[in-house]
């Protein structure tokens, strides 16, 4: 457990043991409440990387927290049949669990149903501030939904090769490496 959590459990033994001794069920009522507090709404800890990858079936959705408090989701799950969406089942209450109202970034590694789906969903429930992409454009269906979407939402496009780089997140530096259109990878 973090140090606040371990320093509430502590507080909360202790007046655990201040209202046994004194037979206080007023305190042991507070002792309880310091504890369920402690144990619901613990602070994330400051200073760290989180990365989460989320159980969305088939696809991905990695949840990355950065030390600064920038958000990346990369992929966003989906179901080929339409039969689930990941976003509103999985990801949206995992990031409220995290109390994450905005995206900085969304990653579409590629435009299959199993990556993309849970994106429109995503985009559709908080803003984002920037979707990159690895250069697909309008012409697959799903690719055409998420961009039209992302400009109505007034999320910056990116795509490579300008996404190519280091990108500078707080004291956090992103390295993208490919596609590169020159190298035979896009």
């Amino acid at each position: 457990p973090s140090s606040l959590v371990t320093i509430g459990l502590s507080v909360a033994v202790v007046v655990v043991l201040v209202g046994w001794r004194r037979r206080s069920a007023a305190l042991a009522f507070v002792a309880a409440a310091v504890a369920l507090a402690t144990l619901i709404f613990p602070l994330p800890p400051k200073d760290v990387l989180h990365i989460a990858a989320l159980p969305v079936g088939q696809g991905d959705c990695t949840v990355v927290e950065f030390p600064t408090h920038e958000v990346f989701v990369i992929d966003g799950g989906g179901d080929w049949l339409g039969n689930k969406d990941p976003a509103k089942d999985i990801v949206i209450p995992y990031l409220s669990e995290r109390r994450i109202d905005h995206l900085d970034v969304v990653v579409l590694s590629h435009p299959h149903p199993d990556h993309l789906l849970g994106l429109l969903t995503l985009l559709d429930a908080m803003p984002v501030t920037e979707l990159w992409s690895s250069g697909y454009d309008d012409t697959d269906p799903l690719m055409a939904r998420l961009l039209r979407l992302a400009r109505e939402k007034g999320t910056r496009l990116r795509t490579t090769p300008s996404l190519l780089g280091t990108h500078r997140y707080g004291s956090t530096l992103v390295q993208v490496l490919a596609p590169d259109a020159d190298d035979g990878t896009s």
